[in-house]
C-alpha cells in the first residue's frame, strides 16, 4: 500500500530520493508514467517516486504537471506527498508547491526545509548556501533555463505562489523541536500555508522532522534530505 508519494521536477531527483529512502528500509520504485501498470503493482511498494520533468517549463505548465500527479493519489489514502525540490532551487518552487496545495484539504501546509548538509547546502536566515557561498554568487545560477537571482528563500517561493510564506530562523531550531514545534503552530495560526525552516547538519533536519510530527498538522514536505522521514 503506497503511505509516501515523491514528487520530483526531473528524473534524477526522483530515482535519488528512492534510492535514500530505499537505504531506509522503504520498499521504492520509480514510475514515469502513473497508468494503469502503476495500479496493478502499487500494492508492492510503500513509496512511489515519480517525475513531472517540470523543471525548464513554465510556471502554469509545471503546475498543472504537478497537479495532474497529486489529483491521481489523492484517492488513495497516502499517508504523506512530498514534493522533491533540486538543492539549489532551480525550478517552479512556488507555483509547485501550490499544485500539491490546491488539490488537498485546506488545513494543509508546507514545510519546506532546503538543506541538503551532506553537500555542503545549508540554510541560515533563510539564505541558501552552497559551500559557504550564497547561491546567487554560485556557477549555478548562472542556468540558462533557470537563473537565480537573489538567495533569499521565503523570497524565491513569494514570485510564484499565491499563499503566504512563513520562516522560521536557525536561532529555534538550534534549541529544541519543541521550540520549533511551537514556531511551526505560531506561523500556521498567521495564516502562512508555506514555512520555511534553517536548518545546517543532518540533526537539525531529523529535529525539524520531529517537531511536525508533534504539530499533529496536515502537511506536505519540501525536503531534499529525507533524514528523519520515519
Amino acid at each position: 500500500m503506497i503511505e509516501v508519494v515523491i514528487i520530483a521536477d526531473d528524473l534524477t531527483g526522483a530515482n535519488a530520493t528512492g534510492v535514500l529512502l530505499a537505504r531506509q528500509g522503504f520498499k521504492t520504485s520509480t514510475f514515469l508514467n502513473l497508468d494503469k501498470n502503476l495500479k496493478e503493482t502499487e500494492q508492492k511498494f510503500n513509496v512511489i517516486s515519480t517525475t513531472t520533468d517540470s523543471r525548464g517549463l513554465t510556471e502554469k505548465e509545471a503546475y498543472f504537471r504537478v497537479n495532474d500527479v497529486v489529483k491521481f493519489f489523492k484517492d488513495k489514502n497516502v499517508r504523506l506527498f512530498s514534493k522533491r525540490i533540486d538543492s539549489t532551487l532551480r525550478g517552479n518552487l512556488g507555483a509547485e508547491i501550490d499544485a500539491v496545495l490546491d488539490e488537498l484539504p485546506q488545513d494543509y501546509v508546507a514545510i519546506v526545509v532546503p538543506a541538503f548538509p551532506s553537500s555542503e547546502r545549508i540554510t541560515v536566515g533563510g539564505y541558501l548556501l552552497v559551500n559557504s557561498v550564497p547561491l546567487e554568487k554560485t556557477d549555478v545560477s548562472k542556468d540558462p533555463k533557470t537563473p537565480i537571482y537573489h538567495t533569499f528563500v521565503p523570497n524565491m517561493i513569494k514570485k510564484q505562489t499565491k499563499n503566504s510564506v512563513g520562516f522560521i530562523p536557525l536561532s529555534k531550531t538550534l534549541k529544541s523541536s519543541d521550540l520549533v514545534r511551537e514556531a511551526i503552530l505560531d506561523e500556521k495560526v498567521k495564516g502562512n500555508k508555506i514555512i520555511v525552516i534553517d536548518a545546517t547538519t543532518n540533526e537539525d533536519i531529523a529535529l525539524i522532522a520531529e517537531a511536525v510530527k508533534e504539530s499533529k498538522l496536515n502537511v506536505i514536505q519540501m525536503y531534499w534530505n529525507y533524514k528523519g522521514l520515519q
